[in-house]
């Protein structure tokens, strides 16, 4: 008896039977029993149907199905035009487009590296990297509306600060996404979210965890540094490294992991130290706590 084939669909894929067009239902496939949902002039209906992979080679044999893989996203053709294989079958929608958000603005700042006009051409330095968002944000902004029909979404609020009309990187965030991209071999499949990932401390370049270290402890000291001041001082530190290493391996860390590195939740300065706080501990870590929130609003 000959084995029945097991049939896989993407989340993306459009599966047409009899006609009648289907999205498959993400997480619902069990085994041999696929889950579709049905679809009419684009709109998802409330309405499903279930098929064996007996069922489906079956509709196949007599010319009633059909996979159009990839159709229902926006983001796979364009891959296509730019020879870029990636699998993303099993990345969200809304992942996909962040993801090529993030290509898009490698790609245009690695244009500007090449660029044969001396006074235009930038380097991957944060000093160029600042100038080179303020000149593309906008016309990102642009080609995104024109690409997608929808808009990035908002910048998030923070105290003190004009919210961004959309979340455009901060020279510490694309410089992270450069790095990225350059070892992914410029697929981006590079910005595929590792949420399994998160708050894995082990993840740091060791490298990177010393320099922070060095750095953070200045900030509970007499001398009273900024907040900004460490950040500058992580920079230059990094960059320092980067001098000595070749491009694709440039190390690079966000605002965000200095400000959540141990050493930033910390006692106050002992200036500011009072008897009542000495005798409150949990009175000094809400301090750290609320410079830590404070300081994400620098952040992108």
């Amino acid at each position: 008896m000959l084995r029945t084939r097991a049939h896989r669909f993407g989340r993306h894929d459009r599966i047409v039977i009899d006609g009648q067009h289907f999205r498959t239902h993400p997480d619902k496939k069990r085994k041999v029993i696929h889950l579709f949902q049905l679809v009419v002039e684009d709109i998802i209906e409330d309405f499903y149907i279930t098929k064996s992979d007996a069922e489906l080679s079956e509709l196949i044999r007599t010319g009633r199905f059909r996979c159009d893989e990839g159709y229902f996203s926006s983001v796979l053709p364009l891959l296509r035009e730019r020879q870029d294989t990636s699998d993303i079958s099993d990345v969200e929608e809304v992942d996909l487009l962040t993801m090529f958000w993030k290509q898009e603005w490698c790609r245009r700042f690695y244009l500007r590296r090449k660029e044969t006009d001396p006074t235009l051409r930038l380097v991957q330095t944060y000093h160029d990297l600042e100038i080179f968002i303020e000149d593309e944000k906008d016309l990102m902004d642009r080609w995104y509306l024109d690409k997608f029909g929808l808009r990035r979404p908002p910048g998030p609020k923070r105290n003190g600060e004009v919210r961004k009309a959309f979340d455009y990187p901060s020279k510490y965030a694309l410089m992270q996404w450069l790095t990225k991209w350059r070892q992914g071999k410029e697929r981006i499949d590079a910005f595929i979210p590792q949420r399994q990932k998160c708050g894995n401390r082990n993840q740091l370049d060791p490298r990177i965890a010393s320099v922070i270290e060095r750095c953070v402890k200045e900030f509970p000291s007499r001398k009273k540094p900024k907040m900004v001041d460490i950040f500058d001082d992580v920079e230059e530190a990094l960059e320092d490294i980067n001098s000595r290493l070749p491009e694709d391996q440039w190390l690079s860390v966000s605002e965000t992991t200095v400000i959540m590195s141990p050493g930033m939740v910390y006692e106050r300065r002992p200036s500011e130290k009072s008897e009542a706080d000495q005798a409150a501990t949990a009175g000094s870590l809400m301090v750290g706590l609320s410079v830590m929130r404070a300081s994400v609003s620098r952040l992108m």
